[in-house]
């Protein structure tokens, strides 16, 4: 379990990691723990950063070819369109609170949000360390080009208040270092920029439901499962301001059905599934949840 205890929490710095379990898989034994105060939960002691190389290194072996990706991509939208229409949402959003139009699109996988961006006037950048996933973001934004790389200290060095909004979807559950992240957004930041995010939410009805099973506990994919309040704590500590949030559940209903031993009880199962959803999404406790933080320009608790 977690083998060096007390351990300050990452999101609110304020309580102390316990053990929760340990999830094992085919990458090996992962302790997960939680927070005392915020109740946000991570996998601790981190694991070697040779680990998660190795990991997605492994992940993209044997991966499609750009194209074969594009048009799976492509078919996906058109069966079950949640990747555009939720970069649509973000991004409507985002043009509201934004203090301009420079945006950067922080591991923009196949570039939904990004093509979301450019279509509504901003000037966008994005970053991909996928080589596959930069070529089908090539063809789903109509040309535009995501760099090579890392949201890092070199990146953000270069970049300084450069931006108006950064995105982050999907991707501060899988990154070692949260504290350093989130200084990197803020600095990244023009003055009263918006950094926004999407995370999966623990706490959400679906994931209180499964517990230890929640789906998106997935290490070494995913080392953080961040509370609202964790969430919220964090960002204050580095310089931001809360401006909005809400939670949305979209899934997949194929890849639902297959999670259930006998397919034809997902089928059956998948209206009550689907309004179980609704509902929590009404009382703001739906799988995920989207956070829109504007950079403070008073003193920073670094």
């Amino acid at each position: 379990m977690c083998e060096i205890m007390p351990v300050m929490c990452p999101s609110c710095a304020k309580g102390q990691l316990k053990p929760w379990f340990t999830k094992t898989n085919s990458h090996g034994s992962f302790p997960v723990c939680v927070c005392k105060t915020c109740r946000s939960g991570f996998v601790w002691p981190r694991p070697p950063e040779t680990t998660i190389v190795n990991y997605y290194e492994c992940l993209h072996d044997g991966v499609l070819s750009v194209e074969e990706r594009y048009k799976a991509a492509l078919e996906s939208e058109r069966l079950h369109p949640n990747g555009s229409i939720d970069a649509a949402r973000v991004v409507s959003l985002c043009k509201q609170l934004a203090p301009g139009k420079r945006f950067l699109d922080v591991g923009a996988g196949m570039g939904h949000f990004s093509k979301a961006a450019h279509h509504v006037g901003f000037q966008v950048a994005a970053i991909e360390p996928s080589e596959v996933a930069r070529g089908v973001f090539h063809l789903m934004t109509g040309g535009l080009t995501a760099q090579s790389g890392m949201l890092d200290a070199a990146f953000t060095n270069a970049h300084v208040e450069e931006f108006d909004v950064v995105l982050l979807s999907q991707v501060l559950e899988h990154v070692l270092d949260v504290p350093t992240t989130v200084q990197y957004l803020h600095r990244l930041l023009a003055p009263n920029g918006i950094a926004c995010i999407a995370i999966p939410l623990r706490g959400s009805w679906s994931s209180s439901v499964l517990g230890r099973h929640d789906i998106h506990i997935i290490p070494p994919e995913h080392l953080n499962f961040f509370t609202r309040i964790g969430l919220v704590s964090l960002f204050e500590r580095y310089g931001f301001k809360l401006e909005n949030s809400h939670t949305v559940s979209r899934f997949d209903p194929r890849r639902a059905i297959n999670k259930f031993p006998i397919p034809m009880l997902g089928r059956l199962a998948m209206p009550l599934l689907q309004l179980f959803l609704r509902i929590s999404d009404y009382a703001d406790k739906g799988i995920f949840l989207n956070a829109y933080f504007r950079k403070r320009m008073d003193q920073v608790n670094n």
